[in-house]
């Protein structure tokens, strides 16, 4: 079984055929099946990527937030002990093995931190609702940049793969240790 972050369908699919038929069929042939957990691996609340980033990064969870179904899947919480916003940046790259990008519009003390990995640019405006004076997600777009700058809030862009990767490792560590399984990570950076 192949358990995958990302599934392969985004959309309404009427007809497999081209790139996507290929895969399909690849799967088939080798009678591999694929469980593609997005949502649900974004919101667990012990291998979910949000959870894990907060572990990983010391921030105490208080809360959820954004809810794209009706379920919220970022977390809400406060570091230990305020930590400069470079050596908070420092920290992901090291534990992400990634190069992320500052947007270095709040305080210089992180305190109160939003996590919402993949893709969550546009939801700048509810993190500073909530409070946050720095918040962690994967990607952006040109159209958001000026968003961190409008509510005064540090954003750390730690790349959308990097920061949706935590979640699939956890839980493969997780069946491992609950059911005995033989788990393997396949790391694919993308760079993004």
């Amino acid at each position: 079984m192949l358990l995958v972050h990302h599934g392969i369908l985004w959309r309404n699919v009427e007809c497999l055929n081209g790139a996507l038929g290929q895969r399909v069929r690849l799967l088939l042939k080798h009678d591999i099946h694929l469980y593609a957990a997005h949502l649900p691996l974004d919101a667990h609340p012990e291998v979910g990527n949000n959870a894990v980033l907060a572990q990983m990064l010391g921030v105490a969870v208080e809360n959820w937030w954004c809810s794209p179904t009706n379920i919220p899947i970022g977390i809400i919480g406060h570091l230990h002990q305020p930590l400069p916003v470079t050596e908070l940046v420092s920290q992901i790259n090291e534990k992400l093995h990634t190069q992320s990008r500052l947007l270095a519009h709040g305080p210089a003390q992180a305190v109160r931190v939003a996590i919402l990995s993949g893709f969550g640019a546009d939801e700048v405006a509810e993190a500073k609702k909530l409070g946050a004076d720095t918040y962690i997600t994967g990607e952006s777009s040109h159209a958001h940049y000026w968003a961190a700058a409008d509510y005064g809030l540090n954003v750390i862009f730690a790349g959308h793969y990097a920061s949706e990767t935590v979640g699939v490792q956890a839980l493969g560590q997780h069946l491992t240790a609950q059911f005995g399984l033989e788990t393997r990570f396949f790391d694919f950076p993308t760079g993004m």
